[in-house]
């Protein structure tokens, strides 16, 4: 019970004072590490780090389903129950970023390891969280127009105010009046940094679009959400840059 509720307090203590109790399993053969990972506990599973030599055979024990502590990964819990409706891209890479973050705790031997069923981890995890992902890539090709047009707008405002240089130009030498000013100076450079990453973005979006038919739709959802940080990279310098161009 404290495995499941990510009890960590409770059980550092009660594992300090009975070490053998990591090795106790419940009636399924699951030890606090499979309880832990199956409910997404990362405070109690990263216990595991710190019993020494004695991780490898911890995270290689199996339960009565042959299941190993890769295997829970793809159990999805009663607290992560996905409806249509409620499944976003971020639950979904979250997920996937826990079967990796897990996978890498474990030995060679043990990532490929087949339950009772035949079914290694990676295809539990495959199967058990395909609706998801499909709900989630479907949402991404719905809304990744609107994405397009977002960053295309950022583009077109960058590019814009670069030639309406605050103070003009000097009519003899050309060269912006305001070359020696901090404001001016941090304009110049958000304004490109904010026209370069926007552009960027631009054609990020337009792989996913043609990476439609990728097999692995968590790599598009990793790209989408790196696309969407960009953009709002790029928004957020576009505004300072409008501010500075203000203030020259």
């Amino acid at each position: 019970m404290a495995a499941k509720q990510n009890n960590k307090i409770f059980l550092v203590e009660l594992i300090r004072e009975y070490p053998d109790l990591i090795w106790q399993r419940n009636d399924n053969g699951q030890t606090i590490f499979h309880i832990a990972v199956a409910n997404r506990n990362g405070d109690v599973y990263n216990l595991v780090n710190g019993i020494g030599s004695m991780k490898d055979f911890i995270t290689s024990i199996t339960d009565k389903e042959g299941n190993n502590i890769l295997h829970m990964v793809g159990k999805i819990p009663e607290k992560i129950c996905y409806k249509d409706s409620e499944v976003t891209s971020y639950e979904v890479l979250w997920e996937y970023f826990w079967y990796e973050d897990v996978k890498r705790t474990l030995p060679e031997s043990s990532r490929e390891v087949k339950n009772n069923n035949g079914y290694t981890p990676l295809e539990v995890f495959t199967y058990t969280h395909r609706e998801p992902v499909s709900q989630s890539a479907k949402w991404i090709y719905d809304t990744i127009g609107q994405s397009m047009v977002l960053a295309a707008l950022v583009c077109t405002i960058g590019f814009s105010i670069a030639y309406s240089l605050p103070g003009g130009s000097d009519q003899d030498t050309g060269l912006p009046l305001f070359r020696r000013s901090k404001p001016f100076i941090a304009f110049i450079i958000l304004d490109s940094a904010s026209f370069l990453v926007s552009g960027i973005c631009m054609l990020a979006f337009l792989s996913i679009v043609l990476s439609r038919f990728e097999k692995r739709q968590e790599i598009i959802i990793q790209r989408w959400m790196t696309a969407q940080q960009a953009l709002m990279l790029s928004l957020a310098t576009l505004h300072i840059a409008v501010y500075n161009h203000g203030n020259c």
